[in-house]
C-alpha cells in the first residue's frame, strides 16, 4: 500500500524532495534549528534537574560523608599503603577519590546554597540535583564532541547530535534499563561522576584517531591527561576495568593493523609506531596503565567484598542471564539496535569507501570493548542487589557505547542519504528523540515525606524521635534501632537541618 502510495504520487515527492534540499542549505533555516537544538536541550536539562531534586537521600549517603567506621580508613590515603604495607582489610580500599570527592561535595555543597539564601533542607536536595545534572550535561557534551570529531561534523551540528543524545538519558522512563544517572546520589557519585572522568580522559585520544594531532596546547593537554591517569584508577567502581578493556584493545587493535599491513616487519613497524605516539598521549598511557594495575591489587584487600560471595563459576553463568535481562525488559534497546542496523546497512550500501572503513573499525572496537569488559564484570566481585552481575549501574560502560553507535551511525546515514531517503533518515531520528523524550516526562516526588520528617526533626527539642512515617528518612529502609540513624543524624547537624545530633528511630515502610 505504502509502495503503491510512492509510484502514484512519485513526482509531488521528487518535487518536494527538491524544495526540502534547498530548505535545508537555507542559512536562516539552519540558524533557526540550531536556536531549537539548543532550547529544548535547556529545557530537557531544566526538566531533569527538577527530576532529580525529587528523588529522597539513599541510604548510603551518610555513610560516605559522615563518614561510618567503614568508611573513614579511606580518607586518610589515597594510595592505600596500610593495606599494602600492613594488609589491612577494609572498605573500598582502591576508590580514595570517589571517597573523597562525595565527602567534600556533599559536606560543602549544601553550605554554600544556604548562605545564599537557600532553605537547609532544600539546599541537600538540589547539591544532589545539581551534581546529576552537571554529569548528565558533560557526558552529553563529550559524546558529541566524539561524534562530531568522528563524522567531521561542522561545529554548529554539535547541537542536532546533542538533542538525539540527551533524550537517550532516561530518570523516570527507562532507566532501570538504560540508566546512566542514578538516582540514588551516593551511587550518582560512584558510577556517572567516574564515567565522565574516564570519557574526558579518553577525548584527546579520540582527537588523535580523527585528526591525526594533540588537541589544545601539547603540554596543557600532558599535564591534564597525566594528572586524570593518576585519579581515575582510585575514581569510582568501574574505572579500573574500563582502563583496563582500553588499553587492551588499544594494544590489540595496534598490533594487529601492523601485522595486517607489514608481516614480515611486524614486530620492528610496531616499535616505531609506537614510537610516533606523541609524548603528550603516551606518558598518561603509561601512568594510567600503572596505577590501574596498582589499583587492581590494592582492590583485593577491599572489606566490601567478603560481605557477600559467590564462586567466580556461578558470577559466570549469570552473567548471560543478566545481559538477557538488560536487554529485554524495556523496548528502548531493542528499538536502538535497531535503528542502528538499519543505518548501519544503509552507510556499508552506499557511503563511500573511507567511511565504510571508519564506521566498521568503530563498530568493531565498541562491540569488542562491550565484550571484553562484561567478561571482566563477574571478577568485581559479588553484590546481593546485583543478583545477576549485570545491571544498569554496571552496565552504564555499554551502555554509553550503545548511544555512541546509534547516535553516530544516524549521523552518518544523514550524512549519506539524499533528498527523500534524507528526509526518512531524520524523521526516524526525531521520532525516537520524542519517544525517549515522552517515555521519560514523568515526576515522581518521591521525597516530600522525608522532607516533612526533617522538619520535625529541625523542631524537635528531644535527642530521640520516634518517627510516624511510611517513608524511607535518609535511609534504605526502616531503623529499627535509634543507633541506626547516627551518621544521618551527623549529616543533618552538619547541614543546620537540626540544631543538635538528633537520633530517630521508625519501624514503618
Amino acid at each position: 500500500m505504502i509502495l503503491k502510495f510512492i509510484l502514484k504520487n512519485k513526482q509531488k515527492i521528487f518535487r518536494f524532495a527538491n524544495r526540502y534540499e534547498k530548505i535545508m542549505k537555507n542559512k536562516r533555516f539552519i540558524l533557526a534549528s540550531v536556536i531549537f537544538a539548543l532550547v529544548f536541550i535547556f529545557a530537557d536539562s531544566v526538566f531533569s534537574f527538577r527530576q532529580f531534586s525529587d528523588f529522597p537521600l539513599d541510604g548510603d549517603l551518610s555513610n560516605g560523608t559522615a563518614p561510618c567506621v567503614s568508611y573513614s580508613k579511606i580518607l586518610q590515603n589515597p594510595l592505600g599503603t596500610a593495606a599494602i604495607f600492613k594488609h589491612e582489610r577494609y572498605a573500598a580500599t582502591n576508590r580514595f577519590f570517589l571517597h573523597w570527592s562525595g565527602f567534600l561535595y556533599y559536606n560543602k555543597m549544601p553550605i554554600i546554597l544556604q548562605s545564599i539564601g537557600v532553605n537547609p533542607i532544600n539546599s541537600v536536595y538540589l547539591t544532589c540535583a545539581i551534581l546529576k545534572l552537571f554529569t548528565q550535561f558533560f557526558i552529553v557534551l563529550i559524546l558529541s564532541l566524539f561524534i562530531k570529531e568522528l563524522s567531521s561534523l561542522k561545529k554548529n551540528m554539535i547541537p542536532f547530535v546533542a538533542v538525539i543524545l540527551i533524550s537517550l538519558f532516561q530518570t523516570n522512563g527507562y532507566e532501570e534499563q538504560m540508566g546512566i544517572i542514578d538516582k540514588a546520589s551516593s551511587y550518582a557519585i560512584a558510577y556517572g561522576f567516574p564515567t565522565l572522568t574516564f570519557l574526558f580522559f579518553l577525548y584527546p585520544f579520540v582527537y588523535y584517531f580523527a585528526n591525526r594531532r594533540v588537541v589544545g596546547n601539547r603540554w596543557v593537554t600532558l599535564f591534564f591527561l597525566s594528572i586524570l591517569g593518576y585519579i581515575i584508577p582510585f575514581n569510582g567502581s568501574l574505572n579500573c576495568g574500563l582502563v583496563s578493556v582500553f588499553l587492551f584493545i588499544l594494544f590489540v587493535s595496534v598490533l594487529f593493523n601492523q601485522y595486517k599491513k607489514h608481516k614480515l616487519k611486524f614486530v620492528t613497524e610496531t616499535i616505531n609506531y609506537f614510537q610516533k605516539i606523541p609524548i603528550q598521549l603516551l606518558i598518561p598511557l603509561i601512568i594510567i596503565g600503572l596505577f590501574s594495575l596498582y589499583s587492581f591489587y590494592l582492590g583485593t584487600f577491599n572489606a566490601e567484598n567478603d560481605w557477600a560471595t559467590i564462586s567466580l563459576l556461578e558470577r559466570f553463568r549469570r552473567l548471560p542471564i543478566g545481559f538477557y535481562n538488560i536487554m529485554t525488559i524495556r523496548i528502548g534497546f531493542p528499538i536502538i539496535l535497531v535503528i542502528s542496523t538499519v543505518n548501519t546497512m544503509y552507510v556499508l550500501a552506499k557511503a563511500s569507501d573511507e567511511t565504510k572503513i571508519k564506521l566498521k573499525f568503530i563498530l568493531k572496537s565498541l562491540t569488542f570493548f562491550s565484550l571484553v569488559y562484561l567478561l571482566l564484570l563477574p571478577f568485581g566481585g559479588y553484590r546481593t542487589y546485583r543478583e545477576y552481575i549485570i545491571r544498569f549501574d554496571t552496565f552504564i560502560p555499554v551502555t554509553l557505547c550503545i548511544f555512541l553507535y546509534y547516535t553516530y551511525s544516524t549521523v552518518l546515514a544523514i550524512q549519506t542519504a539524499n533528498k527523500w531517503v534524507n528526509i526518512i533518515f531524520i524523521s526516524v531520528a526525531l521520532a525516537s528523540v520524542c519517544f525517549f523524550t515522552i517515555i521519560d516526562s514523568d515526576r515522581n516526588y518521591q521525597n516530600s515525606c522525608e522532607k516533612h520528617q526533617f522538619q520535625v526533626l529541625s523542631e524537635s527539642k528531644s535527642n530521640k524521635v520516634e518517627l510516624d512515617c511510611d517513608c524511607s528518612v535518609f535511609s534504605w529502609g526502616p531503623l529499627p534501632d535509634y543507633n541506626n540513624s547516627y551518621e544521618s543524624a551527623v549529616m543533618l547537624n552538619r547541614w543546620h537541618i537540626t540544631k543538635g545530633i538528633v537520633l530517630y528511630r521508625m519501624e514503618k515502610k
